[in-house]
């Protein structure tokens, strides 16, 4: 604004142009009229015209802006014969509504929180939709930066409803001043089918590029312009294409932005970058759906009064789309929280129409194959290997290699650590797909509701039915959960699903075996299964004439098996068996024919005697017969093996095998070169005393609960070595001088190691120390400097006594467990960024100065410290779990703020509590704070280990006072407040499971309750019994 004069009509035209304003305010802002001046008229500005000032206090606290000393630096200033009292007073005035109406910025003059401000004036400015738009369109811009200059283009690509439209409308927005010519062409393809190429060109760049454009509908070649165009929702890279050529006159510094949800048309259109817009991070997301359903912002948590366990569940659920969370919060606007419990479960089953249509257009797009293997994925596959899924539809003659490819690149499936995976919402549209397809062709394709399977399968004996199971031909997937389940197979259950591909009995509780049962053998099983994956499968054989020529899988594991089947099978695509735990299988070698096996696993089969010579089976990398405990030698197998599992067996000796990176050993095995082995799990061997040398290339070494008493010095030669477990070694008594050598070293495993008396040093790239249960005096200070260290853990070390000093710069560290050790009385500093600290059964008596820095914990477990006295919590937002049990000297707690108080565990029935006020309160009335503001205490009978018992307790005393302090300066004393907090409403809520009781109540009774709650707040009278003084007794 310097540059204008402030009585101009121009600059009075721009500013109320302008949607907002950013005041800062420094010491030196009264001494300067035209800063004053300029001031007052942005107020007015923002009374008329309701335009947005953000006041940035810059050195100069809020308060001391109208503090008695700046007002009389600014009355010398400018004296009253050279400024009328009315100026000063305007000024003064302006001053006051700076620090009184708005929410400020403090000492925020540093670069770095430029950026901060600038986002919070743009999501203020802009309306709701573009919550979350503004980190995105800085990326965008970085993005942008590292092409070079010339014609640049960048594609932002991104799931349906994922804000591709809305963040190139914001870039649109902000860039277009800076071209000579731009357009913005919403859904482009419908757009280039009805208008037609030139008349696209026209009703979008007409009047811009008129002059170039002839009369006669042909296409001239104007001069080269910056051109900024945005083609919104691109299909067919065709007709992008097109356009784009027709419009020939891009110059240097032009950009074309591009939005589609399909990978490949960037690709085909030779766009330079693609941005891919990821979702909403936590903040945002509560921020868009509270706003949607409440009109409230997140942070005012007292309009979000019991909806934080719900919120939580739509939050997970919506993933981050904006979509889902806007469409779901305008569903469940102003619901109770039992409404909405019961509403969002519906609309979880039945997706809002536009969800259903934003996801089926991209399903539409897919070719048979791809449709299948989407439905497939997204009904049973989520979640599973992605090599697994892939050797299934491989079988099915699916392509998956290109196949899933364009459902990845189409938004529909993700691979993140090689797991298919899938958004929530898009699993819930495929399903709804895939019943659709039920009900208009009145067939079922796939099934995994067992209330529709069980009739399909059940016995005619139990429901009664004509024999045969009707209406089945066209199934090709089963996926039934026997969890809870009994009842009785017909024979011929399979007889008529001639086109099933999977079939997958399973049971979700993996403590639980007992299967489906058969009154009679199976008759048969269909030809087409590639999948076979039955747990506890009843019967001894598989049916005599199953052709399992299409078998890619056969997983039973916990089966009745005998033996697979009689004779000879084409096992041509068989790639694995699992038939683990089949305790009376003794016949293994159904599958010596199977050319192309990959896997065999038989852990656990007890009967099994021997395992037949596999070396002519070239493809199979993975044998498992741990726990073949009748299996003597070692067979034959093909020298490219690659993980051994021989846990268990009588196996004494193996022979070279250099491609073997896996190794799981028992007692007594004798490894001769192992060079190519990567983990080595000699785990149990509790015979196991010495060892000499290990294969040099080691990832992860497991030897706990072995006999060792100490490691030998070649250890430390293993220079690729993650991770070491020496879990429970009793007998260890050293570890070798060298340890730091291990600079691949990650995890770090000695709890339990009781003899274990001293660490020498730490490896330097550690993030995970586990010493629990060792017989540490001290802790190396070498550990202070492990910058990468997440998790350290000495958990009953009895005999530590110290932490380093220097504790606290391990910036890294997130979870700290010192609990029971004894004779630790004095922790010197801790890490700021600690989320989880367990400092139980010790000793100390206070906490260290640096506890009121740890602004992001999470959970606090100080069970039965008995000698700490007092506890300051330094009003930390992030709390949710403090335990306190036994804490018997601990004289009163300081610090929670009311707003952010999380779960309190507390056995002792008197104890003080000092809550402060919400961290964003100002001022106000002592009381103001409290408004809407709720305390809950709940009583509940437990025994030692805080299980809750079934059993009732009296409530004799409970009571909330306030403390305020007269002023600012003053020291808080207990005072009667003005307004009181006196009111206690028994809450009608009751903890499940218990049942809700009729009772009555009367001023003077105790209260007989199990697990109720106790509401304290500022409520009034409305017919409800209220209480003035109630007596807790447990």
């Amino acid at each position: 604004m310097s540059s204008f004069d402030n009585s101009s009509k121009e600059t009075n035209t721009k500013k109320k142009n302008f949607k907002a304003f950013v005041v800062v305010i420094s010491k030196k802002y009264v001494l300067s009229a035209e800063c004053l001046d300029e001031l007052a008229e942005i107020v007015d500005c923002e009374r008329n015209d309701q335009n947005m000032v953000v006041p940035v206090f810059y050195g100069i606290t809020q308060s001391e802006v109208l503090h008695n000393s700046q007002l009389d630096i600014l009355r010398e200033t400018f004296p009253q014969e050279n400024y009328s009292a009315e100026v000063i007073a305007r000024w003064i005035c302006a001053l006051k509504k700076m620090t009184d109406s708005y929410n400020p910025r403090m000492d925020c003059g540093d670069c770095e929180h430029v950026e901060e401000i600038a986002k919070d004036i743009y999501d203020k400015m802009f309306p709701t939709k573009r919550i979350g738009i503004y980190s995105k369109l800085l990326e965008l811009e970085n993005f942008l930066c590292k092409q070079p200059w010339g014609v640049r283009s960048i594609g932002i690509w991104g799931m349906p409803g994922i804000g591709k439209t809305t963040l190139a409308k914001a870039a649109f927005d902000q860039f277009s001043d800076d071209y000579e010519a731009s357009c913005f062409i919403k859904d482009f393809d419908e757009e280039f089918r009805v208008e037609g190429l030139y008349h696209l060109l026209k009703k979008y760049l007409g009047e811009t590029l008129k002059a170039e454009l002839d009369v006669n509908n042909s296409i001239m070649h104007p001069e080269p312009k910056r051109v900024l165009i945005v083609l919104d929702n691109v299909r067919k890279p065709l007709n992008a294409d097109t356009f784009l050529n027709g419009l020939d006159c891009f110059g240097p510094g032009s950009l074309i932005i591009m939005t589609s949800r399909d990978r490949q048309v960037f690709v085909q259109c030779g766009i330079n970058q693609i941005y891919e817009v990821q979702g909403l991070n936590d903040d945002e997301a509560k921020q868009l759906f509270t706003k949607c359903a409440f009109g409230i912002d997140w942070r005012n948590k007292s309009g979000l009064e019991g909806l934080a366990p719900y919120l939580k569940s739509i939050l997970r659920y919506s993933s981050g789309n904006p979509l889902a969370l806007s469409l779901y919060g305008k569903m469940l606007s102003h619901k109770k929280p039992k409404e909405m419990e019961t509403e969002f479960l519906r609309l979880k089953q039945a997706p809002p129409y536009l969800i259903m249509e934003a996801f089926k257009s991209s399903y539409n797009t897919l070719n048979d194959n791809e449709k299948t293997m989407f439905l497939d994925i997204a009904c049973f596959f989520r979640g599973e290997n992605t090599d697994y899924v892939m050797q299934l539809f491989e079988g099915c003659v699916f392509f998956p290699h290109v196949g899933i490819y364009v459902l990845v690149e189409n938004c529909l499936v993700t691979i993140l650590e090689n797991k298919m995976q899938m958004h929530n919402l898009i699993e819930v549209v495929a399903k709804e797909i895939s019943n659709e397809e039920t009900v208009q062709l009145q067939r079922h394709f796939r099934l995994w509701d067992a209330s529709v399977i069980q009739p399909l399968l059940e016995d005619e004996e139990e429901t009664k039915l004509d024999g045969e199971s009707k209406g089945v031909e066209d199934i090709e997937a089963i996926f039934l959960d026997i969890f809870n389940l009994d009842f009785f197979v017909k024979p011929n259950a399979f007889k008529n699903m001639h086109n099933l591909r999977f079939l997958k009995i399973y049971n979700s509780n993996p403590g639980k075996h007992q299967g489906l049962r058969i009154r009679k053998a199976l008759e048969s099983l269909p030809k087409e299964l590639r999948l076979l994956h039955w747990e506890d499968y009843p019967l001894e054989s598989l049916p005599h004439d199953f052709d399992p020529s299409h078998l890619v899988e056969l997983n039973m594991p916990y089966s009745k098996l005998h033996k697979l089947w009689g004779g000879t099978k084409n096992l041509k695509i068989l790639k694995t068996i699992r038939l683990c735990h089949s305790q009376e299988l003794v016949e293994a070698n159904a599958f010596l024919n199977a050319q192309n096996i990959e896997l065999i696993d038989l852990q656990g089969c007890t009967k099994i005697q021997s395992f037949p010579a596999t070396g002519h089976l070239q493809h199979l990398r993975v044998i498992n017969l741990s726990g073949c405990i009748e299996i003597k030698s070692f067979p034959e197998v093909p020298q490219n093996i690659e993980a051994l599992y021989l846990s268990g067996t009588r196996i004494r000796e193996i022979p070279v095998l250099d491609k073997l990176v896996c190794l799981n050993l028992n007692d007594g095995l004798l490894v001769q070169s192992l060079d190519f082995l990567r983990v080595l799990d000699l785990s149990g061997c509790s015979e196991l005393e010495e060892i000499q040398c290990f294969p040099r290339n080691l990832k992860e070494l497991d030897l706990s609960e072995t006999a060792i008493r100490e490691m030998p010095s070649s250890i430390c030669h293993l220079t690729s070595l993650e991770v070491l477990d020496l879990t429970n070694c009793k007998r260890l008594q050293h570890l070798p001088m060298g340890m730091s050598n291990l600079t691949s070293l990650v995890k770090l495993m000695l709890s339990g190691c009781s003899k274990l008396k001293v660490i020498q040093d730490f490896p330097t790239n550690l993030k995970e120390i586990y010493l629990a249960e060792t017989a540490i005096r001290e802790v190396p200070s070498s550990i202070c400097h492990l910058i990468k260290l997440v998790v350290f853990n000495t958990e009953n070390c009895k005999k530590l006594q110290d932490l380093p000093m220097e504790m606290g710069n391990l910036n890294s560290l997130t979870t700290l467990t010192l609990s029971g050790c004894s004779k630790l009385e004095d922790i010197h500093d801790l890490p700021r960024n600690l989320t989880t600290l367990n400092l139980a059964e010790t000793p100390i008596r206070k906490m260290p100065s640096s506890f009121e820095d740890l602004t992001k914990l999470i959970s606090l477990d100080l069970n039965h410290c008995k000698r700490l006295q007092h506890l300051e919590m330094g009003f930390f937002n992030s709390i949710v779990r403090v335990e306190l049990s036994g804490c018997s000297e601990l004289e009163y707690i300081m610090g929670f703020s009311l707003q952010d108080m999380g779960q309190i565990l507390v056995n002792e029935t008197e104890k003080v509590m000092l809550c402060g006020p919400p961290p964003c309160a100002g001022g106000g009335s002592d009381l103001d704070i409290l408004d809407d503001q709720v305390v809950l205490f709940e009583f509940v009978p437990v025994n030692a280990q805080n299980r809750v018992l079934d059993d009732s307790c009296t409530v004799i005393e409970c009571g909330v006072d306030v403390i305020t302090a007269e002023t600012d300066q003053t020291s808080p004393n207990l005072r009667r407040p003005t307004t009181v907090l006196d009111n206690v409403e028994l809450s009608s809520y009751v903890l499940p499971p218990y049942k809700k009781r009729k009772r009555s109540f009367s001023g003077s009774e105790d209260i007989e309750m199990k697990q109720h709650r106790l509401i304290l707040s500022r409520t009034e009278q409305r017919g409800k019994r209220t209480w003035k003084r109630l007596r807790i007794a447990l």
